[in-house]
């Protein structure tokens, strides 16, 4: 029968670019003897320390929301298995900046001139 456990992760998983997070793996039914391993799989390289089944990070500073995603590979000596936790990260704005909802509104503007063209086009 292959190495398999029921893992479980708790921690904050939703921050801003810069704040720190630590992430903490539970095991069910957990034997003796097993060794752990921490790898970052995908999104903005950051630098993270981990001690058994306690992954500590800061996050990068990121160019837009992005999802940082860690494995948590588990060993007897002889099989592994693993688990995935995603951190999500969201970008946050420079002082004076804000988000722009208005970028519909020269799609409109531009509708109500067409009106205008075609009565000048029959005249």
């Amino acid at each position: 029968m292959p190495l398999s456990f029921d893992i479980s992760f708790s921690g904050n998983t939703e921050l801003n670019e810069g704040e720190n997070t630590v992430i903490t793996a539970a095991i069910a039914n957990e034997p003796a003897g097993l060794t752990y391993s921490w790898t970052q799989v995908s999104g903005a390289q950051t630098d993270f320390t981990a001690t058994g089944l306690v992954l500590n990070l800061t996050t990068p500073e990121v160019s837009v929301d992005q999802a940082l995603v860690f494995e948590l590979v588990v060993s007897d000596g002889e099989e592994e298995t693993s688990a995935s936790v995603s951190i999500n990260v969201a970008k946050t704005l420079d002082d004076g900046w804000s988000e722009n909802y208005s970028a519909g509104s020269l799609g409109a503007g531009l509708l109500l001139l067409l009106p205008l063209l075609w009565r000048r086009r029959q005249s």
